[in-house]
């Protein structure tokens, strides 16, 4: 049996190599900075060469892999802070300020984003269950950020290789 801080290593070495090739992946689809479409029409890279202002806009249903770099979303007067470790669900349309704090020439902020079609998340949301959330759950996981793990980076990594 192995020992779990083995399996751990394992796991972040795994992750580690799946962002990096995703991150290079990326890089290759937009030479420069902006948001650039791709073969795949719910799909779209993000690139920022440095930091940016707080821009107020107005967010659609997505998720967002961040795979280099990192980023400050406002929303509810709370801070939603994504970066390699942590991806970015959004559920419905909402206002938001967004602020990328960490991005450099060598190390471009650089981000996956994949578009939820809003009918298929209303077909999604019944099979959650059957309480109807409150306003204030409702806010809270209308934009949340959620630990990127192996599963969803296999899933965005095969969506990736798509473009080849």
């Amino acid at each position: 049996m192995q020992n779990k801080s083995v399996d751990d290593d394992a796991s972040l070495q795994a992750l580690a190599w799946r962002r990096e090739e995703l991150a290079d992946r990326i890089a290759r689809i937009g030479a420069g900075d902006g948001v650039h479409a791709t073969g795949i029409p719910a799909l779209s890279t993000i690139r920022a060469s440095s930091p940016s202002q707080p821009l107020p806009a107005v967010y659609h249903a997505c998720l967002c892999v961040v795979l280099q770099g990192s980023k400050h979303a406002l929303f509810n007067r709370e801070v939603h802070v994504y970066d390699p470790l942590h991806c970015l669900v959004v559920s419905t349309t909402l206002p938001v300020t967004g602020r990328i704090v960490e991005a450099s020439q060598q190390r471009p902020y650089l981000c996956l984003r994949v578009d939820l079609d809003p009918e298929i998340v209303n077909t999604l949301v019944p099979q959650l269950g059957t309480t109807a959330p409150t306003r204030e759950s409702a806010e809270r996981s209308a934009l949340m950020v959620v630990r990127t793990d192996a599963a969803l980076l296999d899933a965005v990594m095969r969506l990736a290789r798509l473009l080849d």
